[in-house]
């Protein structure tokens, strides 16, 4: 408890005493019975004991520090509200023991400091907390409670002192920093100390501006207070103007003015001077008017009069204001680096006192005015830096970028590569097995059609539907075989002018379309264009019969085309039920296939047939509402009906190319 709590807590213990002794003195003068005084006294002593504890549980309760009182094992037995405050819940600490609020590192010194107070002594320290809302960093003092003339724990009064801590830490640190800068970036000024001795009201003032100068790497900032140092020096009128290699001023923000209005400003930037001109007036010509590193030009000297014509803001002050500067007079000065090179332009006049500056006058601004140089510079160097930091980080994040990108492209390939050789295994595997399944096929078939013609007037009806059978299977081992055959050989196209719409047509007489299914063909019957024939009737029989049977409730199949400047698409749309996503991902992939009978190689067939023609097929699907097949092909389409040229017929795939032979040449006759 500390001291105004003590003394609150007498304030009112002193006066229930007095009342208490005036009380016990009345009841004795006056003879009263000392059973009734006894009873008298215990009862008022009882109350006030009463209230002196309310208030003395007020004032803890109250308190604006954290108050815990613990027993002898240190479990928690008391909190007072201020607690909550720090993070903790009273209602969870109360019956714990303290050292779980204690970070581990400090519980042995806790420990033992507790043992210490129970025994009879006081504690006081600093410690860490831990709280559901982080470390806390609390001041302590520890006392102990006594009962009955014995010690039975001790109460702790703390305060909450992390905020303090951290601002006193980071006071240090910025302390650190800045005397840390001050002395990477001040060498010149630290050697121009020593002669500014005589001039310590403007040493201090230029000091403090150095400090504010180099407290920010930001240009603008730097100018502004290399321009307020120098007005608070005694000028009234400051231009500082930043220049390149070339003593060019290129940007509006490299101009800092004090003492200027906004219009004399605007018409410095318009009228400013070009860096030749700037040279000349370093140069020999003015060397006469050097004043230290200041050039002082009076401007009743004729030359004065006829180089500074233009782009002068002309003084406002009259002058008999003035001791023996003349108002319209001129004083400017370099801010060189110490290899010589400009950084900077700094004109100045109209000063505060109206007398004409001296070398000695000078000297402390231009110890101050390489000072300044030095912050230009580097603050230019801080930019040049952060604009090549800014660079680097976006080349290296372009980098990284390419870098992923084409470690994609290598894993791409390499699953190309990997995709192309199974692919080759798969399609020698598939040239044997459908040259060695070739015979025995034209065998199963000829003894087929052997026993139906030989034997068919004694044949009954089941035994008919089982050689029809056999031949459905051998027909259906022969496309197998044809599949794998097609997938397994090169490609080579017969390419002629055909007519899509009649291509769609075969296909659809090959398809066999059950009743259930409308078929609605859009595609224009003028149009011709350079295909394979065999392939492109492959590819669209294939499609059709796919989507007719995505469709065996019945449904309707849309054959439409669209004609562009160097290409023809045809578009198969069906209603059927859809594919989900993983089958579309799927659907281009060699052996894959969603049927009860075939090998999954149908599609994939049909788009290296388009493929080989140079164009591309694409499907796109939506479960329960249908799928769309669009075929693409390069071609210069011709839409002259009177054009003469010859027209493939289509015939089936199973015919021989003997037949085919014969139909184109009838065809052409």
């Amino acid at each position: 408890m500390n001291p105004d709590q003590l003394f609150e807590a007498l304030f009112w213990v002193v006066p229930f005493a007095f009342t208490l002794a005036l009380s016990v003195f009345l009841l004795y003068s006056s003879g009263k019975d000392k059973d009734k005084l006894k009873q008298h006294t215990q009862k008022k002593a009882f109350e006030e004991l009463e209230a002196s504890e309310e208030r003395y549980k007020n004032l803890c309760e109250n308190a604006r520090v954290g108050i815990l009182r613990m027993d002898r094992k240190g479990t928690i037995t008391y909190a007072n509200r201020l607690l909550n405050e720090y993070g903790l819940n009273r209602d969870d600490i109360i019956g714990k023991n303290m050292l779980r609020f204690i970070p581990m590192k400090n519980r042995p010194k806790m420990f033992m400091e507790h043992i210490s107070v129970v025994r009879g002594k006081n504690a006081e320290g600093e410690t860490e907390i831990i709280t559901p809302n982080g470390k806390r960093i609390i001041e302590y003092v520890s006392n102990p409670v006594k009962h009955d003339g014995k010690i039975v724990g001790c109460e702790t009064v703390m305060q909450d002192v992390t905020d303090k801590k951290e601002m006193e830490k980071k006071l240090e640190e910025y302390a650190a920093k800045l005397e840390t800068m001050v002395e990477a970036r001040t060498v010149e000024l630290k050697k121009s100390e020593e002669k500014l001795g005589l001039l310590v009201g403007q040493q201090t003032s230029l000091m403090r501006s150095s400090a504010e100068m180099i407290r920010s790497s930001d240009m603008r900032q730097r100018l502004q207070a290399i321009v307020d140092a120098i007005q608070g020096l005694g000028w009234r009128r400051v231009i500082l103007s930043v220049r390149d290699e070339e003593l060019d001023l290129s940007e509006p923000q490299n101009l800092v003015t004090a003492g200027l209005t906004e219009k004399e400003q605007v018409f410095i930037w318009t009228n400013r001077q070009s860096g030749k001109i700037w040279l000349e007036r370093f140069g020999p010509e003015f060397e006469r008017f050097k004043l230290g590193e200041f050039y002082y030009l009076p401007y009743s000297d004729p030359l004065v009069r006829e180089k500074f014509r233009r782009g002068v803001v002309f003084s406002h002050l009259n002058p008999k204001e003035m001791v023996d500067w003349n108002p319209d007079d001129l004083l400017y000065a370099p801010l060189r680096l110490a290899d010589g090179r400009v950084v900077a332009v700094l004109s100045i006049d109209d000063p505060n006192d109206g007398r004409r500056p001296t070398k000695d006058s000078l000297k402390p601004l231009e110890l101050f005015l390489h000072q300044a140089a030095v912050a230009i510079e580097n603050a230019q160097l801080i930019k040049q830096l952060n604009e090549a930091n800014a660079k680097i980080q976006k080349y290296a994040e372009q980098l990284e970028e390419r870098v992923k990108e084409r470690t994609q492209e290598l894993v791409d390939a390499q699953k190309k590569l990997l995709q192309s050789e199974r692919l080759a295994a798969i399609g020698q595997i598939a040239a044997m097995v459908g040259h060695d399944l070739r015979s025995p096929l034209a065998g199963i078939r000829n003894a087929a059609y052997y026993l139906k013609t030989r034997a068919s007037p004694k044949l009954d009806e089941r035994e008919k539907q089982m050689l029809q059978t056999i031949d459905d299977n051998v027909t259906h081992s022969n496309n197998i075989t044809s599949d794998l055959l097609d997938f397994s050989r090169e490609i080579k196209l017969e390419k002629q002018l055909i007519n899509p719409k009649a291509a769609v047509q075969h296909a659809l007489t090959l398809a066999s379309i059950p009743k259930n299914i409308t078929v609605k063909d859009l595609i224009a019957d003028n149009i011709k264009v350079e295909a394979a024939a065999d392939k492109i009737e492959r590819v669209f029989t294939n499609i059709i019969k796919n989507a007719a049977e995505s469709m065996p409730n019945g449904g309707r199949l849309t054959i439409a085309s669209k004609t562009g400047a160097e290409n023809l698409s045809i578009s198969f749309t069906d209603t059927g039920v859809g594919m989900p996503d993983e089958t579309l991902q799927k659907l281009w992939t060699p052996l894959f296939t969603t049927k009860s009978r075939g090998i999954g190689l149908g599609l994939v067939i049909c788009k290296r047939f388009i493929e080989a023609h140079g164009g591309t097929i694409t499907v796109t699907s939506t479960l329960g509402k249908g799928t769309t097949f669009t075929i693409t092909l390069p071609a210069k389409i011709q839409n002259d009906k009177k054009q003469e040229t010859t027209q493939v017929a289509f015939v089936p795939a199973t015919e021989t190319p003997q037949t085919v032979r014969e139909i184109r040449s009838a065809c052409q006759e």
